[in-house]
């Protein structure tokens, strides 16, 4: 029996640090205008919990209002979707500002009513590129945007639910009865695309076609940026400092609350671990605030050129250096990272931004010689994953074939056979 109970004991701590770890990977990956959202959930769920103003330093309480903050800006529906992007890892650096001129032309519903190879030309890019592009953002929740018309968007969507579908041949299907999509149509070509649905899983599948998917980010660009980390020029040193905006509000418990002894034994284990929460909620805020000031001095230091505007060209810091100089672990960084801004002399700027991922950081060089070779060079652009490889291994670049062919996936560049016929 004690052998038992100490391994209850156990287990109960071991959930309780679980909780705990949650909770802070919850609150750290918060963005400043977030925060409202999040304690009116926990606020909703409990009958003793309050959200509370915060109090400032002249010992005023702040209500919370954005105007308050400064340097606040709209985000576009362009904006989100890059956002949600680059969060994601679906964009490398190098093509988000084609990526944003994408997002941008889209039309009211989320498509893209352009020929691939006419986009490419006009904005000087490779078709490729713009391909790639274009299948990373029909990727986002929900599928559909970037898709040609509303027909594709709508195989695009049935493919999540039913992967087996072939998309193209749903589309061309589909298009043909665009004017008039009905549960009926929908099973139908379904059937002719060679994928036959039952009757009773034509509801599931109806509740998936949403014919505007750009509405999500719609919605969300009516939200202001706010900053989370604010870079200034001290007037006295003049060396650039950073400041963390801390949430607005904060967790109480409500006092008035009967005496305890007089609850019942769930009511008080329910009351516990709905203060717990509070408790918890209130102790990782201050813990994101410490987290988020070891990045803003570790951006300061090595990139102060650039965010003081005496540097014209952009410049990033490689995740592994921004790990050495915070001495915070890779997954607590990627919730740091998360849909938080950073307001400097020179812009505001996503703190993903600033950072280069560490893989990209050893890919690189080769990554950048295989597409001069593929994009650049007449003479070299039929040249297979192979000869590539052959070609940077007497460069220096000791990599196989398998590697340069995902160097070049990455890069949004064909294979030998599409690029030459």
């Amino acid at each position: 029996m004690p052998g038992s109970q100490q391994q209850r004991q156990r287990q109960t701590q071991s959930l309780r640090q679980k909780s705990w770890l949650a909770t802070q990977s919850l609150v750290l990956a918060q963005p400043l205008s977030s925060f409202g959202e999040l304690l009116d959930d926990v606020v909703a769920k409990s009958y003793f919990i309050e959200k509370k103003p915060r109090a400032v330093q002249d010992g005023e309480s702040w209500q919370g209002a954005i105007d308050a903050l400064p340097d606040t800006r709209g985000a576009s529906t362009a904006d989100c979707i890059i956002d949600e992007l680059v969060d994601l890892g679906l964009v490398s650096d190098e093509d988000v500002e084609l990526a944003r001129t994408i997002s941008s032309d889209l039309d009211e519903d989320g498509f893209f009513p352009f020929s691939v190879q006419s986009y490419a030309v006009q904005h000087h890019q490779q078709a490729s590129t713009v391909r790639h592009l274009l299948h990373a953002l029909q990727t986002l929740a929900p599928g559909g945007i970037g898709a040609r018309d509303r027909a594709q968007a709508f195989a695009v969507q049935l493919s999540r639910a039913m992967p087996a579908i072939p998309v193209d041949r749903l589309a061309a299907l589909l298009r043909r009865r665009q004017s008039s999509i009905s549960p009926g149509v929908v099973k139908s070509c379904l059937g002719l695309a060679g994928v036959p649905l039952r009757d009773k899983d034509l509801n599931a599948v109806m509740a998936v076609l949403d014919p505007r998917p750009v509405r999500r980010y719609c919605l969300d660009a009516a939200r202001p940026i706010i900053p989370d980390v604010f870079v200034h020029r001290d007037p006295l040193t003049n060396a650039l400092v950073a400041h963390v905006a801390t949430p607005p509000y904060m967790l109480e418990i409500d006092i008035s609350l009967p005496a305890m002894d007089a609850l019942a034994t769930e009511a008080k284990a329910a009351i516990s671990a709905e203060q717990q929460r509070a408790l918890w909620i209130n102790d990782a805020v201050i813990r994101r605030t410490a987290a988020l000031q070891l990045l803003a001095d570790a951006f300061i230091r090595r990139l102060e050129p650039f965010l003081a505007g005496t540097a014209d060209e952009p410049a990033t810091m490689p995740i592994g250096t921004l790990m050495e100089e915070t001495r915070l672990s890779r997954t607590v960084l990627v919730r740091a990272l998360q849909r938080k801004y950073l307001c400097a002399p020179r812009g505001t700027f996503r703190l993903g931004q600033l950072v280069l991922n560490r893989w990209e950081t050893k890919a690189h060089d080769a990554k950048t010689m295989i597409a001069g070779l593929l994009l650049k060079d007449p003479q070299t652009i039929g040249m297979s994953d192979r000869e590539i490889a052959d070609v940077l291994r007497e460069r220096g670049f000791r990599l196989s074939r398998r590697t340069v062919a995902k160097y070049r996936l990455a890069l949004g560049i064909p294979a030998k056979y599409f690029r030459t016929s």
